[in-house]
């Protein structure tokens, strides 16, 4: 059995959540980031996020997920009038973002030579690195913990019953309960409540990580379990859309000037009567021709205006995480630097912190005085979320 543990971090996921965090923390002020002291403040508090899980997980090896610039499913928008991926998207031209890009790439180059795993791939998002990644780990029989508050990512969310092995995504950021969520699927957490004592007399069977992530919640009391259904995620998305992505839903037209579309509601009852639980399911649906059929008499409309499958395929190649569904390029790339990195990211985490990360760097001052002043701002902005942005209502490119 191999109980190794892979953390994966969605960089610009926290870079963005970091960047609205540090704009108004500023003693009342609304950053730009004209200064370097302002984007060395982002860097550190950027690092002290990443150091903050490492210490509660400690996982053997770390990996940056990153997003390339120019993202491939942007060509995927060519048959859709008026519209492009990400395309309702604005960047805030209040920002210096040309300044807070130079210091997240050379927050990247630290972090390579601190050996850590940083993953950018020509046109592969984060999210396509992160099912890449866990699928190649998923092979050399190792677990992942992906730690992001995207909810793309929850459709790589998985559990092996044969061999314990495990990819659960881990949200940092708490709700408006004060709730962070290690998510999981049903048959993980029905493992996890199980005896952990009976072992063999080798103690060959037994997993440190069940004790581990069984107590986590007494490193973090905000903590809490939440469990998922992946297929249903993909499959929610495949058949509505995404608002934060600008991926449009499976069918939709316009009735007296107003655009009818896939509702979550319609889609349920769309997959019940197809009797639909998979995207296997889905597929296999389409392909006999049924899922036109319930689509008219859902929406008492005839759309003739797509040819099924292929507009199935579209949805699929827009949100589902699925390696296969991904440009060669990407794949051939990811092998080439992953194959590098066979042994390579695992640090120690135990007792990680931002000074160790960003040791002998410009973003740390010789001087630590700001350290518990910035903890303290990060921790107490009152009526945070009412400045805080949707981390999908913007993007970093």
């Amino acid at each position: 059995m191999n109980n190794k543990l892979n953390l994966i971090f969605d960089f610009s996921n926290m870079a963005m959540r970091a960047l609205f965090i540090c704009t108004y923390a500023n003693k009342g002020e609304i950053s730009t980031f004209d200064t370097d002291n302002e984007c060395n403040i982002l860097i550190r508090k950027i690092a002290m996020d990443m150091a903050y899980v490492m210490r509660m997980f400690t996982p053997d090896r770390v990996i940056i997920a990153c997003d390339a610039r120019h993202p491939w499913r942007n060509d995927l928008y060519s048959d859709i009038e008026n519209e492009s991926y990400k395309g309702n998207r604005q960047k805030d031209t209040t920002k210096n973002w040309d300044k807070i890009f130079k210091s997240l790439n050379d927050f990247k180059e630290i972090l390579k030579e601190r050996g850590f795993i940083v993953t950018e791939l020509n046109t592969a998002e984060a999210d396509d690195v992160s099912a890449l990644w866990k699928e190649k780990l998923f092979e050399n029989d190792e677990n992942v913990i992906m730690v992001s508050s995207d909810k793309d990512w929850k459709q790589l969310i998985e559990f092996i019953p044969s061999s314990d092995k495990f990819c659960l995504c881990f949200n940092p950021i708490a709700n408006n309960r004060g709730k962070k969520y290690l998510s999981g699927t049903k048959e993980f957490f029905e493992w996890l409540k199980s005896d952990n004592s009976k072992t063999d007399i080798f103690f060959s069977n037994y997993n440190p990580w069940k004790d581990k992530l069984k107590n986590i919640k007494s490193y973090d009391s905000k903590i809490d379990f939440e469990e998922v259904n992946p297929q249903q995620i993909v499959l929610d998305k495949i058949m509505c859309g995404d608002d934060g992505d600008n991926a449009p839903s499976f069918c939709e037209y316009y009735k007296n000037g107003k655009k009818i579309r896939m509702t979550p509601a319609k889609c349920k009852k769309v997959l019940q009567t197809l009797n639909v639980e998979s995207v296997k399911d889905l597929c296999q649906c389409t392909a006999a021709n049924a899922l036109l059929k319930i689509l008219n008499e859902t929406f008492k409309h005839e759309f003739d205006d797509f040819e099924p499958n292929e507009r199935l395929m579209r949805q699929r190649k827009l949100v589902e995480l699925n390696s296969n569904l991904f440009p060669q390029h990407i794949k051939d790339d990811f092998y080439k630097h992953s194959k590098n990195y066979t042994d390579k990211g695992k640090i120690t985490t135990a007792g990680i912190t931002l000074e160790y990360i960003l040791k002998d760097s410009k973003f740390l001052e010789e001087k630590q005085e700001h350290h518990s002043r910035e903890n303290s701002i990060f921790d107490n902005i009152k009526d945070l979320d009412k400045y805080i942005k949707p981390v999908n209502s913007t993007s970093l490119f």
